[in-house]
């Protein structure tokens, strides 16, 4: 019995051959999915500034009926509410690629403004995320927040037959 050896290379190129096809097709998928994607949060982020664009402008309205209320205040959420509709609009009438592109073309043009600018939006962003984290945190467990009081629970304090009464820093003594 004789091994061919010409048809081991040739059987191993098809399986490279084939594998090949394979990753080129796992890759455009991956990157059909993340286009997609892109895409959807790039919506996302063109209607929330619309519906925040559409709330700015309706504070000049009710700081204008305030005497009190300084003038340049509802003058500087006008611009706001403009800036962001400007946004809004830019975002929907360009691709990702393009906007990517442009990206890309303003960091190599303004690097130490665009690293500012993302500090400075990455600052805006954890200020959010921990600010609602926390915010859902004392939605889901109220009791907890209300039952501690100056070192006491609320179940001591309120099955205790001892009257209670407020110290001058307002906890329960």
């Amino acid at each position: 019995m004789t091994v061919n050896s010409s048809s081991a290379p040739s059987g191993s190129g098809d399986v490279r051959s084939e594998l090949k096809g394979d990753a080129n097709d796992l890759a455009e998928n991956a990157k059909g999915r993340a286009e997609r994607e892109a895409q959807s949060r790039k919506e996302q982020a063109s209607g929330v500034a619309k519906s925040t664009s559409s709330a700015l402008r309706s504070a000049p309205q009710e700081l204008e009926n305030d005497e009190q209320a300084p003038t340049w205040l509802s003058s500087g959420f006008r611009q706001a509410a403009d800036k962001l509709s400007d946004m809004a609009d830019t975002l929907q009438g360009k691709s990702v690629g393009d906007i990517t592109q442009q990206t890309n073309r303003f960091a190599r043009e303004n690097p130490g403004t665009f690293l500012a600018g993302s500090a400075a939006a990455g600052f805006g962003l954890a200020r959010i995320l921990r600010a609602g984290a926390e915010h859902k945190g004392q939605t889901e467990s109220p009791a907890a927040d209300v039952g501690s009081t100056g070192g006491s629970s609320y179940r001591e304090s309120a099955t205790s037959p001892v009257s209670t009464t407020t110290s001058r820093s307002g906890g329960v003594l």
